[in-house]
Formats: C-alpha cells, sequence, structure tokens
C-alpha cells in the first residue's frame, strides 16, 4: 500500500463493476459520535477504490453535519437520486433493461450502506 492509498485497505477488495463504469460518489456526516470516518476521509477513500478499480467518478454528493434517518431531509441524496434518475429511462421490459444495463453500467460508491438509510 503506497502513501496515496491510505484508506484502500477499508473497501471490499473486489469490485462487481466492469473497469470504466461511470459512478458517483455519496458520503455523509451525520453530525453524532458514532461517525467513524469523516466526509473527507470517505471522499478520498472512494476515490482510492474508483481509482484502483478504474472507475470513472462523475460526481460527488455530500451531506454533512445532519443527523437524519429520513432520507427526503438528505439534499445531497436527493439530488443524486434525481441526477441518476434522469439519465435513465424507465424500461420494463427485464431483458432490454439487463441488456441496456450491460452495455452501460453505473453504479453508487459509499462508505457504508447504512450511510445512505432505509
Amino acid at each position: 500500500m503506497t502513501s496515496d492509498n491510505r484508506y484502500l485497505h477499508l473497501l471490499r477488495q473486489d469490485c462487481p463493476l466492469p473497469p470504466g463504469t461511470h459512478v458517483v460518489i455519496y458520503c455523509r456526516d451525520s453530525g453524532g459520535d458514532e461517525q467513524d470516518r469523516s466526509v473527507s476521509q470517505q471522499v478520498q477513500t472512494a476515490r482510492e477504490y474508483c481509482e484502483f478499480h478504474n472507475l470513472v467518478v462523475d460526481n460527488v454528493y455530500i451531506d454533512e453535519a445532519r443527523q437524519s434517518s429520513n432520507t427526503d431531509k438528505r439534499s445531497a441524496l436527493q439530488e443524486m437520486l434525481s441526477d441518476v434518475r434522469s439519465q435513465f429511462k424507465t424500461i420494463n421490459d427485464r431483458n432490454r433493461r439487463d441488456k441496456l444495463f450491460k452495455e452501460r453500467p453505473f453504479g453508487v460508491i459509499f462508505w457504508k450502506s447504512n450511510r445512505v438509510g432505509t
């Protein structure tokens, strides 16, 4: 591990997305004592992960210092979801949708799944 990859060991070693996949990063600071990494550390870790796995970061969304299990109150999360939705049309045919995903995969990188909420 080099000094450029200070946090990479904290994330999963494999990557379910193929190299070249466009991704967005979502990080948040709950403002509580249970926060295990600062937002800047979360962003750095996610960027290291993306660089290591040759993922293309399109945008970084950050919600800072607000305890909220209600995802409607997280403006950056709502912005990210809106941006992601706007890039994809609704396809009800599962086979067509699966084919499109293989042709144009995408992903969201975040520190912990519980950072997103329910």
